[in-house]
């Protein structure tokens, strides 16, 4: 847990969420939110306050035991810092305490670096005097930055048993030998559970209000969410339905202007059919003498002529009907067929 801890401490750092060397109230909502997604909601802001305290102490052992020495250098792939053997040994006879780190990685050191090196090497927000005598008495117990059991003892106070009012009423009223003195202390260590247990529950219940506000929020945002999607969807739809109406009338005004190419085609046709010379046939020429009443002592004469003579045959049909025996005569006079 404390790989994931420091990653989002840098990252809070980098977004700039650590002001003159405190991390502010938002980096560690942050962090916190982070933490309790991964590991659960028994997680606290105290807890994460607390832990940065202890590796900020343990990283500022190991920094002034080595940064900056002689002969000593960092090894990011071990964890490790390196020298050699002459330089370990002068170094333990001066500080025997720094004799486990020839062998024990320092798990998390560079990554701390990154947060503290920089506050330590300027010296700014230096602590102070009784700091240090706290630092140089915790020195002398065993450091260990790669601890993780403060994080894993989080859910230990989630688990203690509820003191009911009907167990405190039996131990001070049904017990003989207690007297009011030990009345009077069971009442305050019953007291001091109880002030626990409330604060135990407080702190529960800020979860549960903090995880419901989320729920809330995430629900407030999903129906904003729908709403911008739903006013999408009809926009869409009513530019699909312009566009429709619109290829209607396109469809409309192509109907329209086919109609048009029909009749102008239907024109044409009649124009073309008008405008081209007819054939007559031998029997049309025969059918029109007899319908002209042509004597039939005639009728082959003039059947023969019609059909030897093109330009006769074209202008006797040319001319109305009423006047087409009295043409076929003078055609005929004129060819001196008559």
């Amino acid at each position: 847990m404390d790989t994931t801890f420091i990653d989002a401490l840098i990252e809070e750092s980098r977004k700039g969420n650590r002001v003159d060397g405190t991390f502010t109230t938002m980096a560690y909502d942050n962090i916190l939110s982070l933490l309790r997604s991964i590991y659960g909601n028994h997680i606290r802001k105290e807890n994460l306050k607390n832990r940065l305290k202890t590796l900020k102490d343990h990283f500022g052992v190991c920094y002034d035991n080595f940064h900056g020495l002689s002969g000593f250098s960092w090894n990011p792939i071990t964890k490790m810092f390196e020298a050699e053997a002459e330089v370990w040994e002068e170094l333990i006879k001066a500080k025997p305490e720094v004799k486990k780190w020839m062998r024990t990685p320092i798990k998390h050191y560079d990554k701390l670096f990154e947060i503290y090196g920089t506050d330590r090497a300027t010296g700014k927000h230096a602590e102070s005097a009784k700091e240090k005598v706290k630092r140089w008495e915790k020195s002398k117990e065993k450091i260990n930055l790669n601890d993780d059991e403060s994080f894993l003892n989080m859910e230990e106070e989630w688990n203690e048993d509820p003191i009911t009012p009907h167990a405190t009423s039996f131990t001070m009223g049904h017990s003989p030998e207690i007297g009011l003195s030990n009345q009077s202390t069971g009442s305050q260590g019953t007291s001091s559970r109880g002030t626990k247990h409330k604060t135990t529950m407080s702190d529960k219940l800020e979860s549960e209000m903090e995880t419901m506000s989320k729920g809330i929020q995430a629900l407030t945002d999903m129906m904003k969410d729908g709403n911008h999607f739903y006013e999408r969807s009809i926009n869409i739809a009513e530019k699909q339905v312009l566009t429709a109406e619109e290829q209607v009338q396109v469809a409309k005004e192509q109907v329209q202007i086919a109609k048009q190419q029909v009749r102008i085609a239907e024109r044409g046709l009649v124009i073309l059919e008008q405008s081209r010379p007819r054939i007559y046939s031998e029997n049309d020429v025969w059918n029109e003498l007899e319908n002209l009443g042509v004597m039939p002592e005639l009728r082959m004469r003039c059947y023969r002529f019609l059909c030897r003579e093109d330009r006769a045959k074209r202008e006797f049909f040319g001319v109305p009907a009423d006047v087409r025996l009295a043409t076929l005569y003078e055609l005929m006079k004129e060819a001196g067929a008559l």
